[in-house]
């Protein structure tokens, strides 16, 4: 079965060729459908007309489903079968993603053809309960006899309003066409939006889920200021290169984060820095080690003293009792080492921490073995 993945992305770009890999490595059939347009970048204004030239075109049958994404701040993360499956399980004609802000905002574009569009975001704010609330255009799924409804009605009112947000047009046809079953991904099952929600997100070392809902999103879009991506790509490169199943997790005390940072010695933090511990391990949990924010291994010597390393042996390696405490490989508790705290708690990499690692990081993780 063929599942079409559109996007449209000129000029050619390193986050669009991450992209591209992805999709195909998952399966999906890959399409740019904007070409290299007029070599220049395609605007939210050409959006609409391209994808409507494409959804047209006879060799689409009705019946055949396709995944649209934007282009430089997409990522995908699992394989086309999964995501059809999700997307089947709603039993919908097309699925959007879902925002917290409603954008364009009502004071930038009051009105569209004949709609107040406050009526069209208290469309939306009533439908559910959720933070998650507006449609977003940046990913979407669907049926193309559907979509090609869809576009050809927005291609229509982009003509006669003048509008060109192909999100605002979205919004509208979902509002004018409600006898069409539209359902918005509420809990980020299928599709999460980052824009004011970085921090609804975290990362175990093998999988990114939203904490709230215990979902597990398998297209995630940097929408907003962008800077998801860079999380989005780190987490990208050690699913993808990851020598073993490794899980991942920071240190907190009180809510704040174990850090080293440079004096080498231990401290407790309440901001996300370049400093954060990690503590890695292995796919069976039965080994872990405490990783520098450098990249380095910390090796913990009977005297309690500790020194950072490029290697795991013996001093390196910690392990957890039955009553949770993180203990060293000489039996002795990481908080006594550590000092000035009661307990120590494992919890998994915030999304935002993602978003600070650095290469040298990276590396360890993608390239940890266990002796």
């Amino acid at each position: 079965m063929i599942i079409y993945h559109l996007t449209i992305a000129a000029p050619f770009g390193a986050n669009l060729n991450i992209l591209k890999q992805q999709s195909i490595d998952n399966g999906f059939q890959f399409i740019n459908i904007s070409g290299n347009y007029q070599r220049g970048k395609v605007g939210v204004c050409q959006k609409i007309a391209i994808t409507q030239a494409f959804l047209n075109n006879d060799y689409l049958h009705e019946d055949s489903i396709v995944l649209f994404t934007d282009g430089y701040d997409v990522n995908i993360n699992d394989h086309y079968s999964v995501i059809l499956n999700k997307f089947l399980s709603y039993e919908c004609d097309m699925m959007f993603n879902v925002d917290k802000n409603f954008w364009p905002p009502v004071k930038i574009s009051g009105v569209i053809g004949t709609v107040d569009r406050n009526d069209i975001l208290e469309f939306f704010k009533q439908k559910t309960d959720t933070p998650n609330k507006y449609l977003n255009s940046g990913v979407y799924m669907g049926y193309v006899g559907s979509l090609r409804k869809m576009i050809n009605f927005c291609y229509e009112a982009s003509q006669k309003t003048g509008r060109l947000d192909d999100q605002e047009l979205m919004q509208y046809f979902a509002y004018e066409n409600q006898d069409v079953n539209i359902k918005l991904d509420y809990y980020d099952e299928l599709f999460s939006a980052f824009n004011y929600s970085v921090d609804d997100f975290s990362y175990d070392g093998m999988i990114l889920k939203n904490h709230h809902y215990g979902t597990k999103p398998s297209v995630w879009h940097g929408n907003g200021d962008k800077s998801a991506i860079v999380g989005f790509n780190n987490i990208a490169k050690i699913n993808r290169d990851g020598n073993l199943p490794r899980y991942l997790s920071c240190i907190q005390e009180n809510g704040k984060f174990l850090a080293y940072p440079h004096g080498g010695k231990f401290v407790f933090t309440d901001k996300i820095n370049d400093d954060l511990c990690f503590v890695i391990q292995n796919g069976q949990k039965t080994k872990m080690c405490l990783l520098t924010s450098k990249g380095y291994i910390l090796s913990f010597h009977p005297d309690n003293s500790y020194y950072p390393k490029n290697y795991i042996r013996n001093w390196e390696a910690l392990t957890i009792d039955s009553e949770n405490i993180i203990q060293t490989n000489h039996n002795v508790p990481l908080k006594d080492i550590v000092g000035n705290c009661d307990s120590l708690e494992l919890i998994d990499v915030p999304f935002r921490v993602m978003m600070h690692v650095n290469d040298a990081l990276l590396e360890t993780i993608v390239n940890m073995g266990w002796s």
